[in-house]
């Protein structure tokens, strides 16, 4: 028996010996080229419980050949649907055989979570019913690792959320008193849907049915929130919410609000009783706070949306400026002592507070400038059926609605924006109002005129070269001051400052570029903190091509390719190619393309019959793309083949990259070795100057008229287009 253990220690080594890291399976490196992959979700490597990876969660791997889309075909080694498991570290485990990078090659990988066994035609089936367990439908996707390979085998995960997630914020006022017990369900939402783990799109199913989030509840009991993983792709307006407490359901619909993938949508809500105990619930903040999910903090401010609301109904209001709150409602909907949450509020100006224990001086005899009282009837005179009103200091609201500069407003009747706060001790107030808007005027005086400053113009729209010029016309009052500027170099104003209405000219320089291009004009007020500056928008159009007419020999807008190989000598053309839609606006274009072997000429064209330079001063033609080394033009003025005597050179190399249009001036020397091209992807225009060549080219047809020469052993990637005599 000791020798059998003997020998079946032998076998294990051979074995061992015989399975190195070297060995070749299939065109696959064993072991030493294992894919490691690790996962992170957003910046925060966080889920929809807010919590990181839990032992044991299984996300689902796709191998890919790099720079394909994931299919059937596109997979690489059979590695579809792969599964791994995780450590609470985000390090992932293959559950089976693993994925192993090839001998050669780079890889791109897919992953999702969390993991199903079957997937047809790259579908991931969506259920969001069950909501006991939010980690488990919280669907994950990862396409950002691409390019890997096994020179780095260690591959970086990075997982969005593709759901969208509604988050309620709870809250009660005095009419309750504890929210133990609550619970929420959502009604009418759909469930179902699925998932192209090709493109990363959710498409919305059809199956409504009613959800049941959990809810988390504060000791205090005076607080709770619940979270719940839904189908993007449907209307929050489309659903009911219920609050179910004590015996009773406090019904709630959303305002419009459409679900996108990957967002979180915030709602607090207050849940209260009206007068004869029925429920009532009152959003706090009306519309969602709108947060991208993986980065729960986008600006210093949440988005806050503007809900579409109904026609306003007296006596329910809900804070909105749209459906205000009446003064009565305002009493019921006081926040805590220092409540942040603001609301509109409508009324008339019947006085002013002195103290409190609602001691309100229903006239305007020796105002306050700080404060004002409104009341639901104008001719209240009831200091306990009056709200306080704090005016925010230096505001639009203390300078305009204040009894003592602005008798006028006494009894008018306004809008007002503020957080519903005790004010003047124990008294029901309204506080930090800057935000107004005045609904009828008052009856005690005029009413302050606001200042006016606007435009005439919100966009203007040059041509490339003619109509340079536009007025702005300013409107305001003659004391206030104003400055202009514009954002564009080629865009000025005039003039750049002034006060009262004037008249603005901007002027535009020429656009001799293809491609329009844009700016903007900024009036902004000065010393006048309530005035918004005006932005104006401008336009201007690029150039338009001018049609070839003045072409330098036949052929030479290469839309007819037949006609400018006849238009050469008799060495023809040794390197450019046709391009059939390559050139300007999808005409011909000559495309020099690969590299040649010696610096040589391209073409040498022939001068045609009837040709003549005679009022001529330049010859223009366009490039666009790249090259390693320049370009270098021959125009002939003698019969012979004499650099500097029977021919000028173009050199385009004088510029260390040519990038812009240029001027270009004759030279005795062939010269293209001291700099490339690179025009961005855009045609630009070279210029060759022949001005003071034009009583030399040469007119006898048949002899060399225009030459185009390249560089050896460099890289062009070039088109050539309309070479003309202007």
């Amino acid at each position: 028996m000791k020798h059998l253990k003997f020998l079946f220690l032998f076998i294990g080594l051979a074995i061992l010996a015989s399975c190195s890291d070297t060995d070749v399976n299939s065109g696959l490196i064993a072991d030493k080229n294992q894919a490691n992959f690790s996962g992170k979700i957003g910046e925060l490597q966080s889920r929809a419980t807010d919590t990181s990876w839990e032992n044991g969660d299984a996300i689902g791997i796709y191998a890919l050949n790099a720079g394909a889309e994931l299919s059937e075909t596109a997979i690489f080694d059979g590695k579809s649907n792969i599964k791994y498991t995780t450590n609470s570290e985000g390090k992932f485990t293959a559950a089976a055989a693993p994925i192993n990078f090839p001998s050669e090659g780079d890889l791109d990988f897919v992953a999702y979570y969390p993991y199903q066994t079957v997937i047809v035609d790259y579908i991931y089936k969506l259920d969001v019913t069950d909501q006991s367990n939010l980690a488990i439908i919280d669907l994950l996707y990862s396409n950002n690792a691409k390019g890997q390979n096994k020179a780095n085998p260690n591959v970086d995960l990075k997982f969005n959320h593709k759901l969208s997630k509604l988050v309620l914020n709870i809250k009660i006022d005095e009419t309750l008193s504890s929210l133990a017990g609550l619970t929420v369900g959502v009604k009418d939402v759909i469930v179902d849907g699925s998932f192209n783990l090709a493109d990363g799109k959710v498409t919305t199913g059809t199956k409504k049915a009613n959800i049941a989030p959990v809810v988390q509840i504060a000791d205090d009991n005076k607080k709770a929130s619940t979270t719940a993983i839904i189908v993007p792709g449907q209307n929050l307006e489309d659903v009911t919410i219920v609050f179910s407490l004590d015996g009773k359901d406090y019904d709630w619909t959303p305002t419009s609000q459409e679900l996108q993938s990957t967002y979180k949508y915030t709602y607090t809500i207050r849940l209260t009783l009206d007068e004869s105990g029925e429920p009532i619930v009152v959003p706090v903040k009306i519309g969602a706070t709108i947060n991208d999910w993986n980065d729960p903090n986008i600006g210093d401010d949440p988005i806050v949306l503007e809900p579409e609301t109904d026609p306003v109904t007296p006596g329910e209001g809900d804070g909105t400026k749209e459906n205000p709150y009446t003064v009565e409602q305002a009493f019921a909907n006081q926040g805590d002592p220092k409540n942040t949450d603001y609301v509109w509020v409508k009324g008339y100006i019947v006085g002013y507070k002195n103290n409190g224990g609602y001691d309100v001086e229903f006239s305007v005899d020796g105002a306050s400038g700080t404060n004002i009282v409104i009341a639901d009837s104008k001719d209240e005179n009831d200091g306990a059926k009056t709200l306080g009103v704090q005016l925010a200091s230096n505001s639009d609201a203390r300078k305009d609605l204040n009894l003592s500069d602005n008798s006028g407003m006494y009894k008018a009747e306004v809008l007002l924006y503020g957080t519903l706060e005790k004010y003047f001790a124990s008294d029901e107030g309204l506080k930090n109002v800057s935000e107004y808007e005045l609904v009828t005027p008052g009856e005690g005086g005029d009413t302050p005129t606001p200042v006016e400053f606007t435009t005439d113009k919100s966009a203007v729209v040059f041509d490339a070269d003619t109509e340079l010029t536009s007025t702005v016309k300013l409107t305001t009052d003659a004391a206030q001051a104003w400055t202009v500027t514009s954002d564009a170099s080629w865009l000025t104003v005039a003039p750049a400052s002034g006060s009262g209405s004037d008249d603005i000219v901007l002027t535009a320089t020429e656009n001799t570029a293809e491609t329009s291009r844009t700016a903007t004009v900024t009036f902004s007020p000065t010393a006048n903190t309530d005035l918004v500056p005006i932005v104006v928008n401008v336009t201007q159009a690029g150039s338009t091509p001018l049609p070839p007419n003045n072409l330098l020999f036949p052929g030479s807008d290469f839309n007819n390719w037949a006609e400018f190989t006849s238009a050469l000598n008799t060495f023809g053309l040794t390197f450019g190619k046709e391009s059939a839609a390559g050139g300007r606006e999808g005409s011909g274009a000559m495309h020099l393309e690969g590299q040649h072997d010696k610096n040589d000429y391209v073409f040498t064209a022939v001068v045609p019959e009837g040709f003549s330079a005679s009022g001529k001063s330049k010859i223009n033609f366009w490039i666009k793309g790249t090259a390693a080394k320049s370009l270098s033009m021959n125009v002939y003025i003698g019969p012979g083949n004499k650099m500097g005597t029977d021919y000028k050179t173009y050199n385009m190399d004088e510029f260390a990259i040519y990038n812009s249009h240029q001027v270009l001036e004759p030279k005795d020397s062939n010269s293209y070795t001291n700099g490339g091209i690179d025009t961005g992807g855009e045609w630009i225009q070279v210029t060759l100057d022949i001005s003071t060549l034009v009583g030399q080219i040469n007119t006898t047809p048949g002899q060399n008229l225009f030459a185009l020469k390249i560089g050896k052993d460099a890289d062009y990637d070039l088109y050539v287009d309309d070479i003309t005599i202007e």
